[in-house]
């Protein structure tokens, strides 16, 4: 081996991934070795590979101590104290509005409270009050009752009456709005403006009486009426579940898929019916609920590629007598 300084053959610490060649010199936990054989992956102080060229050595003395750091800044403020206790001396208590008083002292201190003359001149309900030496706000009930009546008493703002409270031919103006609760004797035929025609002297007769207005639970006779028939009408799906409630009437438009039609929502009376429009874009498997009782026929068991299926039902009291047919 040719010569060469120390500097030139020192590593640094040892490196297990580093192919190291004789006379390559490197450090391992502290010590210091030299390469007697070439090697990869051999941690000194494998003495195959590596000789010792100088061991650790001890641990020094403790040095002496460092110099105080300054001063850290300053920590948050900490919670309030509690309330302290005590007794209260006496207190003495005036206001613009000629009231004033004086607290006693002791564990339990009083308060003595001398108004001055106080006349009102005004009294608003919910709201401001005036006289002498008095004003502010009024936020409370007023005992008007040790007031004399007057003939023609004017009010603003809000006024309560006391229960049960009559009023002897008031006239109220043009109110924004009023709420009758359990109000009787209106005039209906008359009393009421902004009725359609007709409208008022209707409400005045009596429930399925001629001229007048017929309940749903009604006898009267209707004529020359028009019913409105109630419908459902959608595009396709699997189940149609017809609900009394809200239709009478269903159509499904483009039916592509497996219909089943179910028994009806509700509770349904004598003479009810129902009307099914079922437009099928290709053959469908399709099922009928039993309490529908066909007549004539069995109910198909597929609907007809681009033909319609119309299903008539009326109520018996027990179940559905129904009649179907498919478009021609």
């Amino acid at each position: 081996m040719a010569n060469k300084t120390l500097s030139s053959l020192f590593l640094g610490e040892y490196a297990g991934g580093t192919a190291y060649t004789i006379g390559a010199v490197v450090t391992s936990a502290g010590s210091s070795y030299a390469c007697i054989a070439n090697t990869t992956g051999n941690i000194p102080p494998n003495a195959t590979y590596w000789a010792l060229l100088a061991s650790i050595g001890t641990t020094g003395a403790t040095g002496s101590t460092g110099s105080t750091g300054s001063t850290g800044s300053t920590g948050p403020t900490g919670p309030a104290g509690a309330d302290g206790t005590g007794i209260v001396n006496t207190i003495g208590v005036t206001t613009a509005n000629g009231i004033s008083g004086t607290s006693s002292g002791g564990a339990t201190p009083s308060l003595t409270i001398a108004l001055a003359a106080i006349t009102p001149t005004t009294i608003v309900a919910s709201g401001a009050v005036s006289g002498s030496n008095l004003s502010g706000t009024n936020t409370g009930d007023q005992d008007l009752s040790t007031l004399a009546p007057k003939a023609s008493p004017t009010f603003t703002g809000t006024v309560v009456l006391p229960n049960s409270q009559a009023l002897v031919t008031p006239v109220l103006g043009t109110p924004t709005s009023v709420t009758l609760t359990n109000a009787t004797g209106l005039p209906v035929s008359t009393g009421i403006a902004g009725l359609g025609t007709g409208v008022a002297t209707a409400l005045a007769v009596n429930n399925n009486a001629a001229g007048g207005y017929s309940p749903i639970d009604g006898t009267a006779t209707i004529t020359n009426k028009r019913p409105q028939p109630r419908t459902n009408s959608t595009t396709t799906a699997s189940t149609l579940a017809p609900s009394l409630a809200t239709a009478n009437v269903y159509f499904r438009t483009t039916q592509t898929a497996t219909l089943t039609i179910d028994a009806p929502i509700g509770t349904p009376v004598i003479g009810e019916t129902l009307l099914f429009y079922i437009d099928s874009v290709g053959a469908q498997t399709l099922t009928i609920n039993a309490t529908y009782k066909a007549f004539g026929a069995a109910f198909p068991a597929t609907t007809t590629a681009g033909k319609t299926f119309m299903m008539s039902c009326q109520f018996n009291g027990t179940d559905w007598k129904s009649l179907w047919a498919n478009a021609i």
